[in-house]
């Protein structure tokens, strides 16, 4: 008999498919995995704070008496980049915290809302347009930007920073400091 106890030196091979510190069919183990990351991803996405958005009267007097800037979101059903805007950047945390703590937000349809269409000049979406406290055009940003970018913009206007400096001298501001 060996030294060990009639035990083999090295361990077997695992059986095929097999983790061998659990004896889990692999397959088992990966979906009990995905499923707990799913589970966590969906109660992170819930306890996230949802966008608040209004109609155009009521946030332009909140506006005021808070001393907020209005943000006029403009959009259209059959735009990619607004569908980007709504379920990549709209949804982020971080942005939604920004956008709740220093803008009021109103969602404008750009086909139904023709008149404010083009008192804003909106020729393309998505667009939005910042107004200070007001009710006054501030800064405008065309087109989708993903989120650290929107997040900056932000920044720019809710610091004031637009009345002093364009974006990109903002951005620069910023990397210096």
């Amino acid at each position: 008999m060996p030294a060990n106890g009639g035990l083999p030196s090295e361990s077997p091979p695992p059986s095929k498919g097999r983790r061998p510190e659990s004896g889990f069919p692999l397959g088992v183990s990966v979906a009990i995995l995905t499923a707990a990351a799913l589970a966590f991803l969906a109660s992170a996405a819930s306890a996230a704070p949802a966008l608040k958005f209004m109609g155009l009267e009521e946030a332009l007097a909140k506006s005021k008496t808070e001393g907020k800037f209005t943000v006029l979101y403009f959009w259209t059903k059959t735009c990619p980049y607004c569908r980007y805007l709504d379920q990549e950047v709209l949804t982020d945390p971080e942005v939604v915290a920004d956008l709740n703590r220093d803008f009021v937000m109103v969602s404008l349809d750009k086909d139904r809302e023709k008149r404010l269409s083009s008192r804003f000049r909106v020729n393309s979406v998505p667009r939005l347009v910042f107004l200070n406290s007001e009710g006054e055009p501030a800064a405008i940003l065309p087109g989708a930007a993903e989120p650290l970018l929107f997040r900056l913009f932000l920044g720019f206007v809710a610091t004031n920073s637009y009345l002093t400096m364009d974006f990109e001298e903002f951005i620069d501001h910023v990397a210096e400091n």
